[in-house]
């Protein structure tokens, strides 16, 4: 069984090897675009969760990253899961399905399937900072659709930084609500080894994420690869829970980028750029 961890106790030590990781405060105003309204993503996702969920539903609980919309949608004393691929049009029924199950038809509808069993973002952001550092950032917004029309929607930021060692690695998870809601994030994050022609190997998961309501949190720890090889980190099987609108799934995967750890010495990004 999962457990959630803690790990404040190496916080300081963590921090120092991944570099400023810096989150912002919980009185921080929230960024938006010139106007002071939300990133344009914000629109893209309303659009879409209006195209999506029926018109006749109520309360209907939305959220979106870069690539996948995901609803979850109150049907005659039922609930139907719907994902959608934003840049496709693309639309599968997920209801029923197990987390794996789920993240495949992600996948498909939002065309970052590679064939081999591995998921490649679209549209999030990953980056190399140097040859043992790297970090992605990534929007999920969250929304509540009832008789076709939008009456909420808000926005969390998610950035989680490596700092490669030969085995166990350096890591850092962070979330900021920029609206300054309170919330709860969990999230799967899983080592994983990238293998040639057949479904890639989870190393181990650990869960993240804060027991209590937060307006921004940061967690550290460690991922553990096993032995020479491609490895990458992913964050899956992911949730949002608002203090005043409840629960929000998000079925979509993202990806780091790919690096390769050696026997004798430690794991890279070979001249700053992904293995």
């Amino acid at each position: 069984m999962r457990t959630r961890t803690s790990r404040i106790a190496v916080a300081a030590a963590l921090s120092a090897a991944l570099g400023a990781v810096v989150v912002p405060s919980a009185g921080a105003a929230p960024r938006t675009d010139e106007g002071g309204s939300l990133p344009a993503a914000a629109q893209t996702c309303t659009d879409a969760a209006t195209k999506v969920v029926p018109g006749s539903a109520r309360n209907a609980h939305v959220a979106c990253t870069d690539d996948v919309l995901t609803a979850t949608v109150p049907s005659r004393g039922t609930t139907r899961t719907l994902v959608y691929g934003l840049h496709t049009g693309r639309t599968a029924d997920v209801t029923g399905l197990g987390p794996a199950a789920e993240q495949r038809e992600a996948a498909d509808v939002a065309g970052t399937d590679a064939g081999d069993g591995t998921v490649r973002p679209m549209y999030g952001d990953w980056y190399i900072d140097d040859q043992y550092h790297a970090h992605t950032d990534e929007n999920l917004f969250y929304a509540i659709v009832t008789n076709g029309e939008v009456e909420f929607i808000s926005w969390v930021k998610m950035t989680s930084r490596i700092g490669l060692q030969f085995r166990h690695h350096y890591f850092n998870l962070s979330w900021t609500q920029l609206e300054n809601r309170s919330v709860t994030v969990d999230v799967d994050v899983r080592s994983r080894e990238d293998i040639s022609f057949w479904p890639d190997r989870t190393v181990e998961e650990d869960l993240y994420g804060n027991a209590s309501y937060q307006t921004s949190w940061s967690q550290d720890g460690y991922l553990t690869t096993d032995g020479p090889g491609v490895f990458y980190w992913d964050l899956h099987d992911r949730s949002v829970r608002d203090a005043e609108y409840g629960y929000f799934k998000v079925i979509d995967d993202f990806e780091s980028p790919h690096y390769r750890c050696y026997k004798t010495v430690p794991c890279k990004y070979p001249n700053g750029q992904e293995a």
